[in-house]
């Protein structure tokens, strides 16, 4: 075979491979919208399979080689079972699926994308457990969850993101504790944990120089507020409101100059308001009621 046929090869195959890669996503979101409810099928009208190319399609993004980058489909009222067909889109980086009414379990097929950026579930009527494979996912860097029916513990596994800025398991019917390898992920701004009935909050939270964000709010707290917390000297907003915390106010808080919101209402704190909260000249918003 001579120079110019076998490169005549090599281009058929790479078309040719390219071509069914195209048509393994357009096939693969065919498989999601057919999961979905009929009254869903509105919504996604665009998804057709006369149109194998989903580039154009509601809600999908591509990257520069025609493959599916993205997926935007918050708050189209989308009814039916989170199905795993997406997990053949290996370039995907942001399944955004938000504020519709989705059933059914995070299968861990579902998170078989190594690719992943941006996961946000948050919203939905999802069920069962966090799968221990979200600790696979290390390139996740904005993961949501919150607002759902997840039970049982937070896995140990999600320690291995770290490079996460924004983690939110608020709202399910989780137990436990926050494990201690949460201080694995030194890029965490933004940590919302409230209304999840946890009982233990790790002292590795302290690592999190990056935490500009804590809502720990309507958990099970107990004990003396967590001074570890005060090391967080980035932090602009803490809610500890609405637990089981007893003891004083710490002067350690007032080390934190950006604060500009903190909530410990709805605890069973004692004791007066140091003056030197005073001195935090960022805060705008202060709640210190005490009794539950």
């Amino acid at each position: 075979m001579g120079a110019k046929e076998l490169m005549f090869v090599i281009l058929f195959v790479n078309i040719f491979c390219f071509s069914s890669s195209l048509f393994e996503e357009g096939r693969a979101s065919m498989l999601f919208k057919n999961g979905l409810g009929k009254q869903s099928h509105k919504s996604l009208a665009s998804w057709n399979e006369s149109s194998q190319v989903p580039c154009k399609w509601t809600g999908i993004t591509c990257d520069k080689f025609q493959q599916v980058a993205a997926i935007d489909l918050a708050s189209l009222n989308l009814e039916g079972s989170l199905n795993s067909s997406f997990s053949s889109l290996h370039s995907l980086k942001r399944n955004h699926l938000s504020h519709n009414k989705l059933t059914g379990s995070i299968t861990p097929r579902f998170l078989n994308l190594k690719n992943l950026e941006e996961l946000v579930l948050e919203d939905n009527y999802l069920s069962g457990r966090i799968p221990l494979e979200l600790g696979q996912m290390q390139s996740l860097r904005f993961l949501s969850l919150g607002n759902n029916n997840l039970q049982g513990e937070i896995p140990p596994e999600l320690g291995k993101l770290t490079k996460l800025h924004s983690l939110s398991l608020c709202s399910n019917n989780l137990s436990g504790h926050l494990p201690p390898g949460i201080g694995n992920c030194s890029n965490l701004t933004v940590l919302y944990l409230d209304s999840i009935y946890l009982e233990l909050i790790p002292s590795e939270i302290g690592i999190l120089q990056s935490l500009k964000v804590l809502r720990l709010y309507l958990n099970s707290f107990s004990g003396e507020f967590p001074l570890f917390i005060a090391k967080c000297r980035n932090l602009e907003a803490l809610d500890l409101s609405q637990n089981f915390l007893v003891g004083c106010i710490p002067l350690q808080l007032t080390g934190m100059k950006n604060l500009a919101l903190l909530n410990l209402t709805v605890n069973f704190l004692s004791g007066g308001i140091p003056a030197e909260i005073g001195n935090l000249t960022k805060l705008q918003n202060r709640c210190f009621v005490w009794g539950k």
